[in-house]
């Protein structure tokens, strides 16, 4: 468990700075567009809402089908964006990250919904 909040993403092995964490990988992890959710069912936008980001790339709203979507946020967090050739870019470790840490994201440098998601105010 997360002590940040519930559910939580852990390394199961060290990992070496500059190790690639994640890419969006087509077939698999999903692209929806923000005009979409509108035509789902409550439960259905509420779980993308809560379990995606909106990509501060493409404007679309992602979700991880892997347990990418367990990230949690940190303002100084061990993982962050890099380059990569596919529009959403990857998430790398910033730093050496050791076995049993919690993996984190700042929300607010990757996702357009993070002041949301941290209950601040969205302008």
């Amino acid at each position: 468990m997360s002590p940040v909040h519930g559910l939580g993403l852990f390394a199961d092995e060290d990992i070496e700075e500059g190790t690639v964490l994640w890419v969006y990988h087509e077939g698999f992890d999903r692209m929806v567009d923000l005009a979409a959710l509108d035509t789902l069912p409550e439960p259905a936008k509420a779980q993308l809402l809560h379990y995606g980001y909106v990509s501060m790339r493409t404007g679309q709203l992602v979700l991880c089908m892997d347990d990418g979507r367990y990230f949690n946020h940190a303002d100084d967090p061990n993982t962050g964006d890099a380059e990569h050739e596919h529009p959403e870019g990857a998430t790398v470790a910033k730093r050496r990250i050791l076995r049993g840490e919690e993996l984190y994201c700042n929300y607010l440098e990757e996702d357009g919904d993070g002041r949301r998601k941290l209950g601040l105010s969205v302008s």
